[in-house]
């Protein structure tokens, strides 16, 4: 029942009636066969007494921003839609429940959660795109990126031993994108410290797009990094309406632009809207695809555009 009110108000661009999301039973062994990890489907009350402790600006953090975009232009595919999975690592029980979405879908890891080869592993033996989720100093000081996060306040020394801390926190991720960063991300001597070591990595960047000012988009350009910019955020109000309506702004910006970049995170609204929607891209005219192909067309497209196109 669940699962087709979702799908019809998505279909038709209603709001969602609230209801409540539980996370499945899962278990997480490690290949030694020792539980890790171990969760019970948590109850309606406890998700109700957990989301009223949550203050209202943690469960809306970041700012609906929306990058300058122009008219898509014309190409021989159907509009592509590309979803990034944000902050994956640190909840195990909705970290493991977004590895059951489609192979398409990125996601990216927090540099400092546990048992995080293990994790990376399992997402790549499923055939997930795999990226490194930079933490990055936020304008509200109440916001804690976590450790070994990047700050405007520290030393250049400081700055380039949490970069490698966060850059060697494991292997085989295709590109980087900011935690939070609405301070940092407009810091250009620090930016250009990061996008030095990625250009030797050679990995791609996504501007998550936190702060309107942001110029991390920009200073990657400089060192000649593949970059993009996010697009929609789908969870800033984190309830079934407020994902169902931004997944439709998703698709009416991919029918527009020929293509779309949405992060979500593993929340339980996000997740349980993505199971229904992303299986039905196919039949609404769309192809699902991963970040990494979304920031080839762009950049090679950007290499192809007059000054009058750039924008995005």
């Amino acid at each position: 029942m669940k699962k087709t009110l979702l799908g019809l108000c998505i279909a038709v661009g209603l709001s969602v009636p609230a209801m409540a999301v539980a996370a499945p039973q899962i278990l997480w062994q490690n290949p030694q066969g020792e539980i890790l990890w171990q969760q019970q489907q948590p109850s309606i009350l406890w998700q109700k007494q957990q989301a009223a402790r949550k203050p209202a600006r943690q469960r809306a953090r970041h700012p609906h921003i929306v990058p300058a975009r122009h008219p898509r232009i014309a190409r021989g595919h159907r509009p592509l839609i590309a979803i990034d999975i944000d902050d994956m690592g640190v909840a195990f029980d909705r970290s493991l429940w977004a590895l059951d979405l489609p192979p398409a879908v990125t996601f990216a890891y927090l540099p400092y959660a546990h048992h995080l080869a293990l994790q990376v592993a399992e997402a790549r033996a499923k055939g997930h795109e795999v990226i490194l989720h930079m933490p990055m100093e936020a304008d509200d000081p109440d916001e804690y990126p976590g450790p070994h996060n990047l700050s405007v306040d520290m030393t250049k020394a400081q700055l380039e031993r949490n970069i490698e801390i966060n850059l060697d926190a494991f292997s085989g991720y295709d590109g980087v994108n900011n935690h939070m960063g609405s301070r940092f991300t407009t810091y250009r001597p620090g930016l250009k410290l990061l996008m030095a070591q990625l250009a030797k990595r050679h990995v791609y960047f996504m501007d998550s797009m936190t702060s309107a000012k942001s110029i991390a988009f920009d200073v990657a350009r400089d060192y000649h990094i593949p970059a993009v910019r996010r697009d929609v955020f789908l969870d800033d109000v984190a309830t079934p309406a407020g994902v169902a309506r931004q997944i439709n702004e998703t698709m009416a910006l991919a029918r527009r632009y020929g293509d779309v970049i949405a992060i979500g995170h593993p929340k339980p609204a996000t997740l349980a809207a993505l199971e229904v929607w992303l299986p039905t891209l196919k039949k609404r005219g769309f192809d699902l695809v991963p970040v990494s192909a979304i920031v080839r067309y762009r950049n090679h497209e950007a290499a192809q555009r007059t000054p009058e196109d750039a924008g995005r």
